[in-house]
């Protein structure tokens, strides 16, 4: 009998540790300029993998490529630790797209839970190829639900009831969404602490400050900051009951924030120690949903003319009521979102990386890279945006095996054509992935 991967990596690091050479499976990378995760480059380096994870990484003179293994040359070339999408909502059409842009990991806010649940079985046994699957399941809201398939939650007795379900069907995470009440939140928190499972929102009628205070661990698309900043709250609340319209009043609502009460707001986040997730690729999208010229310059090559035409621009504009006057206020609240979240990490607050996608020009696993180049148009350096789609992200699920590249982790890596430390863009110059131990040419998995 085939011995598990599991106990193939342990056999493989005791093999390692003796000095005797591995089962010939092994896999060596050899040449490339290695960027671990842990703020290591190593330099012409080896990365040794087998059965799964790595057994060895190291400068090519400190590490031994076991007798038989397969050797791959990568001379001139850059690897990184797989990316993790922090918010996303994949489903079995776009997966395969998702790791054919370097995504080895997604952290699933939201979805049919059987459904997901079955997919991510199915990426696990290598019959469809894509990222793992963290799962949310359902997203909890108060009532009226926004979206279909959302679970409503009316009383604690039912947030109960649902956590426990979904606990039972071992989700990463719990997400909340707007119509959720502090009441509500308070429920969800408290059950789900029980079972030891972070809580994520979406907030509409709750601010950032409450929602960390009751134990959210992490916030959604920077949602509830406006809220949490504002001296009054309540016409933010009001305009939540009707979605998108609240929405759209909390994007345009950043423009009218000064400095001062950011740099306040900012502070007693990250001193509550709550990650944001701020998607900051998606309020771009409204931005310039109108400026042809900004979808001009979207990788969009892994989405089918049936996904785009499905997308529907003109009625996105209509429903959340988007106007040419919006165009500079809404460009003055993305400057007030990079300048808040710039605030925020220099307080020591903690920032994931994640897309959205596949909603509206939000390509599966281009949006992940243009999410990216927006932090490091925000201030964050291209080390510091790279952390947050890999081991910040993995800090956030975690999964400590993941957004790392060190003897014993799994063997997720993507090999890149250039220097994302010099030009953060070049995380787009995808050679090759390695997920699971198993090499992906990113052609073959986009869409024709």
């Amino acid at each position: 009998m085939k011995p598990s991967r599991h106990w193939t990596a342990v056999f493989a690091l005791a093999l390692l540790a003796c000095g005797t050479t591995p089962a010939s499976d092994a896999v060596a990378y050899v040449g490339a300029t290695v960027i671990d995760g842990t703020g290591r480059i190593i330099a012409n380096a080896v990365i040794v993998e087998s059965g799964g994870h790595i057994v060895g990484i190291g400068p090519r003179d400190g590490v031994e490529i076991p007798r038989g293994a397969t050797v791959v040359a990568v001379d001139g070339r850059w690897i990184i630790p797989g990316l993790i999408d922090g918010h996303a909502h994949a489903g079995e059409s776009t997966v395969a797209r998702y790791l054919s842009y370097g995504v080895t990991a997604i952290r699933h806010v939201g979805g049919n839970l059987d459904r997901l649940t079955s997919l991510s079985a199915r990426i696990a046994a290598d019959s469809v190829p894509g990222p793992r699957l963290y799962l949310a399941g359902e997203t909890l809201t108060g009532p009226p639900a926004v979206w279909p398939g959302q679970v409503e939650i009316r009383s604690p007795a039912d947030a109960d009831s649902v956590v426990a379900r979904l606990a039972r069907a071992g989700v990463s995470q719990v997400k909340l969404y707007t119509h959720t009440t502090r009441d509500q939140m308070e429920a969800v928190v408290a059950r789900a602490r029980a079972f030891n499972i972070p809580v994520t929102a979406h907030l509409g009628f709750v601010d950032a400050l409450t929602a960390a205070t009751l134990g959210v661990n992490a916030l959604e698309h920077l949602s509830g900051v406006v809220e949490a900043t504002v001296t009054d709250a309540a016409p933010y609340y009001a305009a939540h009951a009707r979605f998108p319209e609240g929405w759209m009043t909390f994007l345009r609502g950043w423009a009218g924030l000064d400095s001062s009460a950011l740099e306040r707001t900012a502070t007693a986040l990250a001193a509550a120690g709550v990650v944001l997730v701020p998607t900051l690729v998606q309020s771009e999208t409204y931005a310039r949903v109108l400026d042809t010229a900004y979808a001009g310059g979207l990788d969009l090559s892994g989405v089918t003319p049936e996904e785009r035409e499905a997308w529907n621009l003109p009625d996105l504009v209509r429903r959340y009521g988007i106007t040419r006057e919006d165009a500079p206020r809404l460009a003055e609240s993305r400057r007030k979102q990079d300048l808040f979240l710039r605030r925020f990490v220099a307080h020591g607050g903690r920032v994931v990386a994640g897309s959205d996608s596949p909603n509206q020009l939000l390509a599966p696993g281009a949006s992940l890279h243009e999410e990216l180049a927006l932090l490091v148009r925000a201030g964050f350096t291209p080390a510091e945006a790279l952390a947050s789609a890999t081991s910040g992200a993995a800090q956030l699920l975690r999964a400590d095996s993941l957004g790392v590249l060190r003897a014993g982790a799994v063997a997720d890596f993507v090999v890149l054509r250039g220097n994302p430390l010099e030009d953060i863009r070049n995380v787009g110059r995808v050679e090759t992935i390695v997920a699971r131990g198993r090499t992906h040419d990113p052609g073959a998995l986009r869409v024709r």
